[in-house]
Protein backbone atom coordinates (compact mmCIF):
# COMPACT_ATOMS: atom_id res chain seq x y z
CA UNK A 1 0.00 0.00 0.00
CA UNK A 2 1.83 3.21 -1.41
CA UNK A 3 1.42 6.72 0.76
CA UNK A 4 -1.70 8.75 0.72
CA UNK A 5 -2.49 11.60 1.23
CA UNK A 6 -4.03 11.41 4.57
CA UNK A 7 -0.53 9.84 5.37
CA UNK A 8 1.62 11.98 3.69
CA UNK A 9 2.10 14.06 7.10
CA UNK A 10 2.99 11.40 8.76
CA UNK A 11 5.47 9.90 6.62
CA UNK A 12 6.77 13.50 5.62
CA UNK A 13 7.78 13.83 9.62
CA UNK A 14 9.30 10.52 9.67
CA UNK A 15 11.74 11.46 6.64
CA UNK A 16 12.49 14.83 8.07
CA UNK A 17 13.25 13.12 11.79
CA UNK A 18 15.28 10.57 10.19
CA UNK A 19 17.35 13.07 8.18
CA UNK A 20 17.77 15.42 10.64
CA UNK A 21 18.61 13.41 14.04
CA UNK A 22 20.56 10.42 12.09
CA UNK A 23 21.58 11.45 8.75
CA UNK A 24 19.24 8.93 7.19
CA UNK A 25 18.00 10.33 4.05
CA UNK A 26 14.69 8.08 2.51
CA UNK A 27 14.29 9.21 -1.04
CA UNK A 28 10.53 10.75 -1.02
CA UNK A 29 8.56 9.23 -4.07
CA UNK A 30 5.31 10.38 -2.42
CA UNK A 31 3.82 13.58 -3.27
CA UNK A 32 2.18 16.45 -5.34
CA UNK A 33 2.82 16.14 -8.93
CA UNK A 34 1.12 17.53 -11.78
CA UNK A 35 -2.31 16.33 -12.49
CA UNK A 36 -2.83 14.03 -15.45
CA UNK A 37 -6.42 13.85 -17.04
CA UNK A 38 -7.53 10.84 -15.13
CA UNK A 39 -5.34 11.55 -11.78
CA UNK A 40 -5.61 13.77 -9.29
CA UNK A 41 -1.70 14.89 -9.40
CA UNK A 42 -1.12 12.43 -6.05
CA UNK A 43 2.36 10.19 -6.78
CA UNK A 44 1.92 7.14 -3.84
CA UNK A 45 4.97 6.26 -4.70
CA UNK A 46 6.67 2.86 -3.66
CA UNK A 47 6.80 3.46 0.31
CA UNK A 48 3.71 2.30 2.61
CA UNK A 49 3.63 4.39 6.09
CA UNK A 50 3.83 0.83 7.71
CA UNK A 51 7.41 0.15 5.84
CA UNK A 52 8.08 3.86 7.27
CA UNK A 53 7.66 3.13 10.50
CA UNK A 54 9.12 -0.37 10.49
CA UNK A 55 12.81 1.79 8.92
CA UNK A 56 12.35 4.17 11.65
CA UNK A 57 12.40 1.50 14.71
CA UNK A 58 15.31 -0.43 13.09
CA UNK A 59 17.36 2.64 13.00
CA UNK A 60 16.03 4.10 16.72
CA UNK A 61 17.01 0.27 17.33
CA UNK A 62 20.56 -0.11 16.09
CA UNK A 63 21.15 3.71 17.22
CA UNK A 64 20.14 2.85 20.79
CA UNK A 65 22.44 -0.01 21.65
CA UNK A 66 25.41 2.29 19.79
CA UNK A 67 24.98 4.95 22.39
CA UNK A 68 22.58 7.68 20.63
CA UNK A 69 22.38 9.39 17.19
CA UNK A 70 25.93 11.03 17.25
CA UNK A 71 27.59 7.08 17.50
CA UNK A 72 25.15 6.17 15.23
CA UNK A 73 26.28 8.87 12.38
CA UNK A 74 30.19 8.44 13.34
CA UNK A 75 29.85 4.51 12.67
CA UNK A 76 27.81 4.50 9.34
CA UNK A 77 28.28 8.24 7.93
CA UNK A 78 25.46 9.61 5.94
CA UNK A 79 23.06 6.95 4.36
CA UNK A 80 20.74 7.90 1.51
CA UNK A 81 17.50 4.62 1.66
CA UNK A 82 15.27 4.21 -1.41
CA UNK A 83 12.92 1.86 -2.72
CA UNK A 84 13.52 0.41 -6.17
CA UNK A 85 12.55 -3.20 -8.01
CA UNK A 86 15.33 -5.75 -6.96
CA UNK A 87 14.92 -9.49 -6.38
CA UNK A 88 16.14 -9.42 -3.13
CA UNK A 89 14.62 -7.64 0.60
CA UNK A 90 17.88 -5.06 0.56
CA UNK A 91 21.10 -4.31 -1.21
CA UNK A 92 23.21 -2.40 0.72
CA UNK A 93 27.03 -0.50 0.07
CA UNK A 94 28.69 2.21 1.51
CA UNK A 95 26.18 5.07 2.55
CA UNK A 96 23.08 3.77 1.16
CA UNK A 97 20.59 1.03 1.29
CA UNK A 98 18.02 -0.06 -1.59
CA UNK A 99 15.32 -1.96 -0.08
CA UNK A 100 12.85 -3.62 -2.65
CA UNK A 101 9.56 -2.44 -3.97
CA UNK A 102 8.01 -5.52 -4.77
CA UNK A 103 5.17 -6.98 -2.18
CA UNK A 104 7.26 -8.30 0.43
CA UNK A 105 7.95 -5.95 2.99
CA UNK A 106 10.74 -4.78 5.39
CA UNK A 107 10.95 -6.10 8.95
CA UNK A 108 13.36 -4.57 11.52
CA UNK A 109 15.51 -7.30 11.23
CA UNK A 110 16.25 -7.10 7.55
CA UNK A 111 16.59 -3.17 8.74
CA UNK A 112 19.02 -3.17 11.34
CA UNK A 113 20.75 -6.34 8.83
CA UNK A 114 21.50 -4.04 5.89
CA UNK A 115 22.77 -1.06 7.97
CA UNK A 116 25.35 -2.95 9.73
CA UNK A 117 26.26 -3.89 6.07
CA UNK A 118 26.62 0.18 5.87
CA UNK A 119 28.50 0.32 9.17
CA UNK A 120 30.82 -2.47 7.72
CA UNK A 121 31.52 -0.92 4.09
CA UNK A 122 31.99 2.80 5.65
CA UNK A 123 35.05 1.11 7.63
CA UNK A 124 36.18 -0.49 4.20
CA UNK A 125 34.92 -3.97 5.35
CA UNK A 126 37.57 -4.43 8.38
CA UNK A 127 34.23 -5.41 10.56
CA UNK A 128 33.96 -8.60 8.91
CA UNK A 129 37.46 -9.25 8.71
CA UNK A 130 38.01 -8.10 12.66
CA UNK A 131 34.74 -10.41 12.81
CA UNK A 132 36.28 -13.65 11.56
CA UNK A 133 39.44 -13.23 12.88
CA UNK A 134 37.97 -12.95 16.50
CA UNK A 135 35.56 -15.53 15.70
CA UNK A 136 38.72 -18.15 14.55
CA UNK A 137 37.09 -18.21 11.20
CA UNK A 138 38.95 -18.13 7.83
CA UNK A 139 38.26 -17.90 3.69
CA UNK A 140 40.02 -20.04 1.72
CA UNK A 141 38.40 -20.90 -1.95
CA UNK A 142 41.08 -23.62 -2.20
CA UNK A 143 40.02 -25.28 0.91
CA UNK A 144 36.34 -24.97 0.23
CA UNK A 145 36.99 -26.64 -3.29
CA UNK A 146 38.99 -29.43 -1.86
CA UNK A 147 36.43 -29.81 0.76
CA UNK A 148 33.86 -30.25 -1.79
CA UNK A 149 35.78 -32.39 -4.04
CA UNK A 150 36.24 -35.26 -1.10
CA UNK A 151 32.51 -35.03 -0.50
CA UNK A 152 32.91 -33.24 3.06
CA UNK A 153 29.91 -31.28 2.58
CA UNK A 154 26.65 -31.60 3.48
CA UNK A 155 23.34 -30.71 1.24
CA UNK A 156 22.57 -27.99 3.06
CA UNK A 157 25.70 -26.04 2.61
CA UNK A 158 25.50 -25.51 6.21
CA UNK A 159 29.13 -27.01 7.29
CA UNK A 160 31.78 -24.38 7.68
CA UNK A 161 33.50 -23.89 4.10
CA UNK A 162 30.80 -25.87 2.19
CA UNK A 163 29.18 -22.23 1.34
CA UNK A 164 29.76 -20.32 -2.08
CA UNK A 165 32.46 -18.08 -0.69
CA UNK A 166 35.16 -20.39 1.09
CA UNK A 167 34.07 -19.05 4.06
CA UNK A 168 35.53 -21.79 7.14
CA UNK A 169 33.11 -19.46 10.27
CA UNK A 170 34.30 -20.16 13.45
CA UNK A 171 32.35 -20.49 16.63
CA UNK A 172 28.51 -20.44 16.01
CA UNK A 173 26.55 -18.55 13.89
CA UNK A 174 23.87 -16.02 15.06
CA UNK A 175 21.33 -17.52 12.48
CA UNK A 176 22.80 -20.90 10.98
CA UNK A 177 24.58 -20.90 7.80
CA UNK A 178 23.81 -21.58 3.91
CA UNK A 179 25.64 -21.22 0.94
CA UNK A 180 25.35 -17.78 1.10
CA UNK A 181 27.03 -17.80 4.09
CA UNK A 182 30.14 -15.42 4.05
CA UNK A 183 31.85 -12.70 6.72
CA UNK A 184 29.91 -9.88 5.07
CA UNK A 185 26.65 -11.70 5.74
CA UNK A 186 28.13 -13.29 9.35
CA UNK A 187 28.72 -9.52 10.46
CA UNK A 188 25.02 -8.27 9.30
CA UNK A 189 23.45 -10.87 10.79
CA UNK A 190 25.57 -10.54 14.37
CA UNK A 191 24.55 -7.41 14.57
CA UNK A 192 20.65 -7.83 14.04
CA UNK A 193 21.17 -10.89 16.44
CA UNK A 194 23.07 -8.35 18.84
CA UNK A 195 20.05 -5.87 18.31
CA UNK A 196 16.99 -8.42 18.38
CA UNK A 197 18.52 -11.46 20.33
CA UNK A 198 14.87 -12.66 20.93
CA UNK A 199 14.58 -12.56 17.79
CA UNK A 200 17.26 -15.04 17.14
CA UNK A 201 16.36 -17.60 18.89
CA UNK A 202 13.64 -19.36 17.26
CA UNK A 203 16.01 -19.58 14.62
CA UNK A 204 18.91 -21.29 16.29
CA UNK A 205 16.17 -23.78 18.46
CA UNK A 206 15.34 -25.58 15.03
CA UNK A 207 19.36 -26.69 15.37
CA UNK A 208 18.43 -27.97 18.70
CA UNK A 209 17.86 -31.65 18.39
CA UNK A 210 19.25 -32.30 14.58
CA UNK A 211 22.58 -33.45 13.82
CA UNK A 212 23.99 -29.55 13.07
CA UNK A 213 23.38 -28.65 17.46
CA UNK A 214 27.16 -28.92 18.02
CA UNK A 215 27.69 -26.51 15.57
CA UNK A 216 24.97 -24.47 15.19
CA UNK A 217 22.58 -23.96 18.13
CA UNK A 218 23.36 -21.79 21.53
CA UNK A 219 20.74 -21.21 24.07
CA UNK A 220 21.80 -17.88 24.72
CA UNK A 221 23.28 -15.64 22.07
CA UNK A 222 24.12 -12.76 24.92
CA UNK A 223 26.62 -15.51 26.35
CA UNK A 224 27.84 -16.31 22.60
CA UNK A 225 31.78 -14.71 20.83
CA UNK A 226 29.94 -12.83 18.69
CA UNK A 227 27.49 -11.04 21.26
CA UNK A 228 30.79 -10.04 23.27
CA UNK A 229 31.93 -8.68 19.59
CA UNK A 230 29.76 -6.44 18.62
CA UNK A 231 29.45 -5.45 22.04
CA UNK A 232 32.95 -4.41 22.24
CA UNK A 233 32.49 -2.49 19.22
CA UNK A 234 30.66 -0.60 20.78
CA UNK A 235 31.87 0.13 23.92
CA UNK A 236 35.35 0.45 22.43
CA UNK A 237 36.94 -2.25 23.68
CA UNK A 238 37.46 -4.70 20.29
CA UNK A 239 39.54 -2.55 17.37
CA UNK A 240 38.69 -3.11 14.05
CA UNK A 241 41.84 -3.50 13.13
Amino acid sequence: MTITRADSQRANQIAQELAETYGVTVVQDWGEQEPDPDGDGWNGGEWSLDELDTLQKGILDLASVMGGPNNFIENLGRVTISQVDLKYRGLASKHGVKFTSSPISIDAWTVVHELAHVWDANSGWRLCKALERYTGGYTNWVAMLVRKARGNCDEGHRLPGCNRFGYFYGDVPPAGSDQNFNRKEDFAETVAAYVYPALVQPKVDRFKDDRYRDLLYYPDYTQTVRWSFVDGLIKGTIAAG
